[in-house]
């Protein structure tokens, strides 16, 4: 069995910065990691088990104040999803690892349809997988 990572998958990025030596010195070279993170699932009818495409999946970072939104993925035909999204999207002096919970929305994405935010998944790995069931009622209610 694999072992989850504490924090997401690392990735490191140069980026340029100018040296403090005075305008005509040379732009010196910096590496800062990013932490990528990985959220698959499912999406099915709860009572036929039958797969749900098309519908919207919005991952987000739960906080004091303001949810930060991690991304937005629509489901396959097999009602699979898969959200990536790095530290960046959540980053904070508190935060290491985000307090994952998604939404499920229909296929306007205006209808929300489900939600894991009472089930908060605190400090959540590199890596992550959902199966959620909707309601028959629920998506056919207008």
């Amino acid at each position: 069995m694999a072992t989850r990572a504490a924090r997401g998958f690392p990735l490191v990025r140069e980026s340029a910065i100018p040296s403090r030596s005075g305008p005509a010195a040379p732009v010196l070279g910096s590496l800062s990691v990013i932490w990528r993170y990985r959220v698959t699932g499912t999406v099915r009818e709860a009572e036929t088990g039958r797969a749900l495409p098309g519908l919207v999946v919005r991952g987000f970072d739960k906080d004091l104040i303001f949810d930060d939104p991690l991304g937005e993925v629509r489901t396959d035909a097999e009602g699979g999803f898969e959200l990536e999204f790095t530290d960046e999207a959540f980053r904070s002096p508190v935060d290491e690892n985000p307090d994952l919970y998604l939404l499920v929305f229909d296929a306007a994405g205006t209808r929300q349809l489900l939600s894991t935010k009472e089930r908060i998944r605190r400090a959540a790995g590199a890596e992550e997988h959902y199966d959620l069931e909707i309601p028959k009622a629920d998506l056919e209610a207008e």
